[in-house]
């Protein structure tokens, strides 16, 4: 009778755990990510995309039995995680249905992936970036956004949040950009990167530990600026800008 019950608990507990995902087949598409206030995107090596809770999801009040959560938008929650998936042909857009700040949302990524987010609440936690080979185009606010081995191609910007990046490599398969207004942006590259870096900032300075080489104009003179210039490394290839409204730029050799 004990081993029944405590085989009743585990099939219960797997149950809920299952519940707390949700799996979408296919190795590639667009994702969608909008206005979720806190996000890691982790890279994955399998042929779906996969949404998991971190953490218990939240509990619904009482009275809330036989009703469903909507938003002012119209949307309710059709993945049983607490967010509404919409879908045109390979293209997934996720949003948040609950006003609460709510959970961590953890994304595992194919590589086949083109990945977009957006957020422009305050409430906004970091955007955690990890191990993501996808295209990357991230539009925030208030987030910091954390990128650790990532490759390119990308495009982050970021009005309030630092940028902080880690390249395990660097994609010579299309532009990169990383871009805050009002913070600092720190980016390590590994030493065999080919890149042409195009470094900004308006009211801040640019440190690096990288032996730049910098290209003559056609008249023969090499132009610098103290707020924007071009340098590059080992030769140059990708166009790799880094930019900063209102702090420094920092660009390190691993």
């Amino acid at each position: 009778m004990k081993n029944l019950i405590l085989y009743i608990c585990l099939l219960g507990f797997i149950q809920m755990q299952a519940q707390e995902s949700y799996t979408i087949d296919g190795a590639s598409g667009e994702l969608y990510i909008h206005e979720i206030n806190k996000v890691t995107l982790v890279g994955s090596n399998e042929s779906k995309l996969t949404v998991e809770v971190d953490g218990k999801l939240y509990e619904t009040p009482e009275k809330s039995k036989g009703l469903k959560l909507i938003n002012p938008a119209g949307y309710s929650d059709n993945t049983g995680i607490g967010l509404h998936v919409s879908k045109d042909g390979n293209s997934y857009s996720f949003r948040r249905i609950s006003n609460k700040k709510g959970n961590r949302y953890i994304f595992h990524v194919p590589k086949g992936y083109h990945v977009h987010y957006e957020s422009s609440s305050y409430n906004a936690g970091t955007l955690h970036i990890n191990d993501v080979e996808a295209e990357l185009d991230v539009s925030a606010n208030y987030n910091r956004v954390e990128l650790s081995g990532v490759t390119g191609p990308m495009a982050i910007h970021s009005v309030y949040g630092g940028i902080e990046a880690k390249f395990s490599s660097v994609s010579q398969e299309g532009p990169i950009s990383l871009y805050s207004v009002y913070s600092d942006v720190d980016v390590s590259v590994p030493a065999n990167t080919k890149a042409n870096f195009n470094l900004k900032v308006s009211y801040g300075d640019v440190f690096s530990d990288i032996d730049l080489s910098y290209p003559q104009s056609e008249d023969g003179f090499k132009h610098l600026n103290a707020k924007k210039f071009t340098g590059l490394m080992n030769g140059g290839g990708v166009d790799f800008t880094l930019k900063s409204g209102y702090n420094n730029v920092y660009l390190r050799k691993q």
